[in-house]
């Protein structure tokens, strides 16, 4: 018998291509996603420094503090967690009472120490945050620039807003 060649379909290498072209976008798109939520991309980070500097993204939140603990300095921030309790804000959606775990720069922080914020800001007062809060997908940032215990007013908006946009270019992971 001779040896017959095949052809091959010109169909079959169209539908071939296309397939291999799919899976190819495929494990692109699972790579891509791992990537992004593993990491905060440039374009996360740009955004999240736009949303930071837009002052329509702050409002006040004013509440009594039922709980409160200060986390240890990682990524340059340190974690100020609250229970609220009658609270009233000029945002909608704002609960009557909640837990909210601020981001607070390391260089905030110590501003808020040093003007002795941490020992005001005990159980039972009443404190009243300028904030803003969002979540990028596996990172979720609130924050203030402003804050008072009991009318005593113990931040600076611009340092502290300063404070906050640097943080967001350099040490937020």
């Amino acid at each position: 018998m001779a040896n017959i060649k095949r052809k091959v379909p010109v169909w079959a290498i169209i539908l071939y291509t296309i397939t291999g072209l799919i899976l190819l976008a495929g494990i692109a798109l699972v790579i891509f996603s791992i990537i992004n939520s593993a990491t905060l991309l440039p374009y996360k980070r740009q955004n999240i420094l736009e949303y930071f500097s837009d002052e329509n993204s702050y409002y006040t939140v004013e509440g009594t503090v039922g709980e409160r603990s200060v986390g240890i300095l990682s990524d340059g921030a340190y974690p100020l967690t609250l229970m609220l309790e009658d609270v009233t804000s000029d945002e909608e959606g704002i609960q009557e009472s909640g837990r909210v775990t601020f981001t607070i720069p390391a260089e905030t922080y110590s501003s808020l120490a040093e003007n002795g914020f941490f020992d005001a800001l005990q159980v039972g007062t009443s404190v009243e945050f300028y904030m803003a809060w969002n979540v990028w997908g596996n990172v979720e940032i609130a924050a203030f620039t402003e804050v008072s215990v009991d009318g005593t007013s113990y931040s600076d908006g611009a340092a502290a807003k300063a404070a906050l946009q640097d943080w967001i270019q350099t040490d937020l992971n």
